[in-house]
């Protein structure tokens, strides 16, 4: 037992003695013992009588808050309070008085939960009524908010402590979200593009590019050559977030990141990483071409 603690208990026993046959409060258990903001505290005891006050003191300056508005229930043998929003984290020494008789102390250690933190947004870009998932951990069973570039909340469907699944808000542009706890604790910005509903979709790159010239018996179709179908229905998932045949370090296409994204090194590049340039053996697309792609994989390379 602390220095301080021995001092409390002693002190109790003084206001004992020299009161007779006063009734001074006695603290026997606290539950938690750790605890954050916002937590419930359920003290047991004896002569707690029917009404009194709480006190916490900060261990690190003896600064003493009364927390008693906090209070949830107060009986002879248990009074059950609630850790206030603003409390520092620290140990404190609680007590309580009754009818001016002060008990012991018992020991309550204040920590802060730790932030929320984002690990994958999924899909990394969409429009406005899109669906989108958020998963993590430290967000709380409580829920939160979850908001984009400004501050702008989306509609919420499900929420855990890991996952969070949400609609994008109509009107937003945003190139990043982040979570708000229910206890308004938040995360780092993770990532994440509104995009633009002029931007080029995979519909127009299919239909103007990949079957056209990519797309072709020899090559890209039935072919497979490199391992890889642009065929209509197929070149999404060959394409986004695949990692190149004979590149594995890179992706074919890595959504919001199209100088990272293999295809426009092998459509743009005389002599790309790998290989040669494509198409193969044909005149390279032209420079607008290649920029409606590139446009498509910077807005999240979306399947549209």
């Amino acid at each position: 037992m602390t220095a301080r603690a021995l001092l409390c208990v002693t002190l109790a026993g003084a206001l004992w003695t020299a009161c007779g046959d006063e009734p001074t409060p006695e603290l026997m258990t606290l539950t938690p013992g750790d605890v954050e903001r916002g937590d419930t505290v359920t003290v047991t005891g004896v002569r707690f009588g029917s009404s009194g006050a709480v006190v916490l003191t900060a261990f690190s300056d003896d600064t003493s808050f009364d927390v008693s508005s906090q209070v949830a229930e107060w009986a002879d043998s248990q009074v059950t309070f609630v850790i206030p929003d603003d409390f520092m984290e620290q140990r404190y020494l609680l007590h309580v008085e009754v009818d001016g008789q002060r008990s012991n102390c018992l020991d309550v250690e204040v920590v802060l939960p730790p932030d929320p933190l984002i690990d994958v947004v999924s899909p990394p870009a969409g429009l406005p009524g899109d669906t989108i998932s958020v998963d993590g951990s430290e967000f709380g069973d409580g829920e939160g908010r979850l908001l984009f570039s400004p501050d702008i909340p989306a509609v919420i469907t499900d929420w855990s402590a890991t996952q969070i699944v949400a609609t994008v808000p109509p009107g937003v542009e945003s190139d990043r979200v982040r979570v708000e706890t229910g206890r308004g604790l938040l995360s780092p910005w993770a990532p994440f593009v509104v995009a633009d509903a002029d931007a080029p979709t995979l519909t127009l790159i299919q239909t103007t590019i990949f079957t056209p010239r990519c797309a072709t018996a020899s090559c890209h179709g039935t072919a497979r050559q490199g391992d890889l179908s642009l065929v209509a229905g197929e070149s999404y998932s060959e394409l986004v977030n695949i990692a190149a045949t004979n590149l594995p370090s890179l992706m074919r296409v890595e959504p919001l990141a199209p100088d990272s994204s293999f295809l426009i090194d092998k459509l743009s590049s005389v002599t790309p990483a790998s290989g040669s340039r494509m198409p193969f053996g044909e005149t390279p697309l032209p420079v607008e071409q290649i920029e409606l792609i590139r446009e498509w994989i910077a807005q999240g390379a979306l399947d549209n």
